[in-house]
């Protein structure tokens, strides 16, 4: 049986604020639909109606996408073998203040696998990476898990570049996994599709590089306690201030999310130096993607 993993519940906090701001928008349109589609005198019945409404979609879908996540989750667990590294609802901020969502990330010999899960009932085409559901007898276009999941493989690979860990990258792929659906049929996928059985089959069999423990433990840790990468490109307003010789640099800027960071170029003893004056803010860290670089926050 693989390890199982979970990320902690205070770096998702970020992204749960995210999700919160985004449904109150989603539900504020709704709410300016129906101002536009019906008399003013019946807007105060129809408005927190509507709203309500679309907060109940939310939620529905939300406890069925739940449900399928974790007979996903129990499946990897108990059907890969003990040298893969299995981590459920993973949240990784792949630039900064950029953030994205992934069901599972499958860690193992063969590769890293993002898992992509839907628990859609009714009957699903995929053909040419397009996705059609069947709706009263009719198949509907709908939104592709592919395109989807392509453009987690783009962030995901970001996240890892961007993150100093083990080179040569290793194989990256997605799988997406159907838990629910009544019919399942796929023709001219990019991206491997069908049950949970048939993704973990998929992942024992893949023909990829073969990651010993030590690089799979070192994705796993960084997944779990991600770490920022701040390059001199992160704040075009960042200014070098004086520093105490010539060979020590110290520039001080703020990423995109509006974090206040210190950055020296030197050895470890003068960035301790540094971070003492500044009053030890934070925690001084190695900066990972540049050699003799070291980073704090401010705030």
């Amino acid at each position: 049986m693989a390890k199982v993993y979970r990320q902690s519940g205070e770096y998702k906090a970020e992204f749960s604020k995210r999700i919160q701001e985004k449904q109150v928008m989603q539900e504020h349109r709704v709410r300016q639909r129906v101002e536009a589609a019906v008399p003013q005198w019946a807007g105060w019945l129809l408005k927190p109606l509507a709203t309500g409404m679309a907060r109940a979609r939310q939620n529905k879908a939300t406890q069925r996408g739940d449900g399928g996540e974790f007979s996903v989750g129990l499946h990897l667990w108990a059907r890969l073998p003990k040298e893969w590294a299995v981590i459920n609802d993973v949240v990784l901020e792949y630039q900064p203040g950029d953030y994205t969502q992934l069901d599972h990330v499958a860690i193992g010999p063969s590769g890293i696998f993002l898992v992509e899960t839907k628990a859609w009932t009714s009957a699903v085409l995929l053909k040419n990476d397009r996705c059609f559901r069947k709706e009263a007898g009719r198949w509907v276009p709908t939104s592709s898990p592919i395109a989807q999941q392509k453009s987690h493989l783009r962030r995901f690979r970001q996240w890892y570049r961007g993150h100093g860990l083990p080179h040569p990258i290793p194989p990256i792929e997605a799988v997406v996994v159907f838990t629910h659906t009544s019919w399942l049929r796929t023709d001219g996928c990019s991206i491997p599709v069908g049950t949970p059985a048939q993704g973990v089959s998929y992942m024992r069999r893949a023909a990829g590089g073969q990651m010993g423990t030590a690089q799979i433990e070192c994705i796993v840790h960084e997944i779990l306690t991600p770490t920022a990468v701040l390059t001199e490109q992160a704040d075009p307003r960042r200014r070098a201030l004086p520093s105490s010789n010539n060979e020590v640099q110290i520039v001080e800027g703020t990423t995109r999310a509006g974090r206040r960071y210190v950055r020296i170029r030197g050895t470890r003893e003068d960035s301790q130096q540094v971070w003492e004056r500044y009053g030890k803010p934070g925690r001084l860290a190695a900066d990972r993607y540049q050699q003799g670089t070291f980073f704090f926050y401010c705030d």
